[in-house]
């Protein structure tokens, strides 16, 4: 029989392993994780008025189609000032000064923890989480979210 503490140790590291990967995946320099990001449509009409698009868009010769286009809007009040530049790849977004996640540590910690005071997602999406927090409300000395408080302290 698992102890008390056992329950809380296996809680706190599948609580910084969750919370590590998710801010891994926000907080890496990609395209679509920055503030400035901006997914663009491109025209895709291969005809206007019954001829060809001159605007219509394509990647090569093999005529591969790309719906969107990731745009750096850093800048973009001063339209005479700005660049435009494309931001589609991981090379873009890494070799950008001016890349500001999408969001925070804290906002992904708040997302995770609001998540994990929800029950119903708990039980479909983490229920190795939520059989363990139930365990440990079962003996409230101290109630768990107040203990997750202080763990991320």
């Amino acid at each position: 029989m698992r102890t008390k503490k056992d329950v809380e140790d296996k809680v706190k590291e599948l609580l910084f392993g969750e919370l590590e990967r998710r801010l891994s995946l926000q907080l890496e320099q990609l395209p679509g994780n920055c503030t400035y990001n901006y997914r663009h449509a491109l025209d895709s009409r291969k005809r206007l008025n019954g001829e060809p698009n001159p605007d219509y868009n394509s990647l090569d010769t093999n005529k591969t189609h790309l719906p969107v286009i990731g745009l750096c809007m850093y800048g973009a009040e001063d339209v005479q000032k700005w660049h435009g530049n494309i931001c589609e790849d991981k090379e873009h977004a890494q070799q950008c000064p001016m890349f500001e996640p999408k969001k925070t540590q804290t906002e992904v910690k708040e997302e995770l923890y609001l998540q994990l005071k929800d029950p119903e997602w708990l039980t479909e999406n983490w229920p190795e989480m939520g059989a363990l927090l139930w365990v440990l409300e079962e003996s409230p000395a101290l109630s768990w979210w107040d203990r997750f408080k202080m763990w991320w302290v």
